[in-house]
């Protein structure tokens, strides 16, 4: 178990993977999680979209990762990304034009205010790298989206976001 010290007292850590996906951009997009517990767990969700942007869809999958860790847990949640744009959206307050990506930076601070986690740390990954997980969870949502456009292409209709967990 991974553990980091927070003024002064170790702490366990949850990681969070997340990344999100949209072809064509705007079009149909996806979003993916991978969350790994202290105790070994492992999560993994998605979801799609329609008429939605790559950029909401990170966020998205940002905001479903982190309520995958309870509000009340005591410890550290680590969140890696490799959208440089959502981490300075929720890490510096990057300008923030368009109305979907103000609501859910929005609803990720609103949700992290009333966490008790000691610490959130966002941790920048190369997107496409040789981080195993990072290269996974680009997956799931990769295959999410391709599922949803299948299903689509084949005269289908689908009515909102709907989840397409593994």
């Amino acid at each position: 178990m991974i553990r980091i010290v927070v003024d002064g007292r170790e702490y366990p850590v949850v990681e969070i993977y997340t990344d999100g996906s949209c072809s064509p951009n705007p079009g149909v997009g996806a979003w993916a999680f991978i969350t790994k517990y202290p105790d070994g767990v492992e999560k993994r969700e998605s979801g799609v979209a329609t008429e939605t942007t790559n950029n909401r869809m990170e966020l998205t999958a940002i905001l479903n990762g982190l309520k995958s860790v309870m509000t009340t847990f005591i410890g550290v949640v680590r969140l890696h990304t490799d959208s440089s744009l959502a981490i300075g959206w929720l890490q510096t307050g990057w300008r923030r034009n368009d109305p979907g990506i103000k609501r859910l930076c929005s609803q990720i601070e609103m949700f992290v205010k009333e966490t008790t986690w000691k610490k959130l740390e966002y941790v920048k990954v190369d997107g496409h790298s040789d981080d195993e997980t990072n290269t996974l969870v680009d997956k799931l949502a990769y295959n999410a989206c391709l599922l949803y456009r299948r299903h689509l292409d084949d005269g289908h209709g689908w009515e909102g976001e709907n989840d397409v967990s593994e």
